[in-house]
């Protein structure tokens, strides 16, 4: 039993050069995703973070969910280009970077509140945004491959999807309007909710139209926090704190290798051969 956990033990000191390398590199980049979901560690609920793009993969296992653990993951604290998350309030703590949201929960949500919808009062303003969204990001697609070297909107028409977005979001106050200045706290449904935040936050929603670089979705970061979750299912979490460290600093690095299209088996093997960890070529 104790021949695993040498193996898992080796293969993680080697790998020590590999994941300051991918951090560093994921500092450097324009366009990051950000994701984290909970776990089970030692018996107690930990949190997966992780911080990708299409070529590189970190992960970082933490006690905490916010920002305690963006700092112990190194990237956040240093990153100025642009991070798609999913809007969840510790990631705008860091105001050097620039933020956007995954569509894909948007879409979501968009989805609940029209099948939620109270007889005789539909939420036509949801529905309506939904298929904004969708058509706009079919619409960057169409372009892209009649045209693979485009790289944006004409200002005509980011205009006219601003103009379209303001009209639906007005329509959406006709149902719930916003709280006036001084007016007691009151609680407010989903539906007038999720409306206040794709209000307010209406250039983080749209940054995917406005800069091509952006993904409609995160869903880059969450196909790689996915394997905690199958762990979990799977399993039930990890014994250790030092084991689920181990697992993650290695599914990092397996990550990475097949993003960059590396033999796996190679990657692993040069792990223990005195070749060292494989250094990925910056994104």
């Amino acid at each position: 039993m104790s021949a695993p956990t040498g193996w898992a033990g080796q293969a993680a000191d080697a790998l020590a050069p590999h994941t300051e390398a991918v951090r560093r590199q994921l500092i450097e980049c324009e366009v990051v995703g950000f994701d984290e979901t909970g776990t089970r560690v030692a018996g107690r609920t930990c949190w997966v973070h992780t911080a990708c793009t299409r070529s590189l993969t970190l992960y970082q296992v933490h006690p905490k969910r916010g920002v305690q653990a963006f700092e112990a993951m190194g990237v956040l604290p240093h990153f100025t280009g642009i991070a798609v998350h999913d809007g969840w309030k510790p990631y705008k703590t860091y105001t050097d970077t620039v933020h956007a949201l995954c569509n894909a929960h948007h879409l979501r949500e968009l989805a609940a509140v029209v099948e939620n919808a109270p007889d005789g009062r539909p939420e036509d303003w949801a529905g309506d945004l939904a298929t904004l969204l969708v058509d706009t990001w079919d619409e960057i697609k169409d372009i892209r491959s009649a045209h693979p070297h485009a790289t944006g909107f004409t200002v005509d028409a980011l205009e006219r999807l601003t103009a379209r977005y303001e009209e639906i979001i007005a329509a959406g106050r006709n149902l719930h309007p916003p709280r006036a200045p001084g007016e007691p706290r009151r609680k407010r449904g989903k539906a007038a909710n999720l409306l206040d935040r794709l209000d307010t936050e209406r250039d983080q929603v749209l940054r995917f139209a406005f800069d091509w670089r952006v993904p409609f979705d995160n869903n880059t970061s969450e196909q790689a926090i996915r394997m905690a979750k199958i762990q979990q299912k799977i399993s039930g979490g990890w014994r250790t704190a030092l084991g689920a460290e181990r697992f993650f600093a290695v599914r990092g690095y397996l990550s990475t290798a097949a993003k960059q299209g590396r033999n796996l088996l190679d990657a692993i093997t040069r792990l223990f051969d005195g070749r060292g960890a494989w250094i990925p070529t910056p994104a």
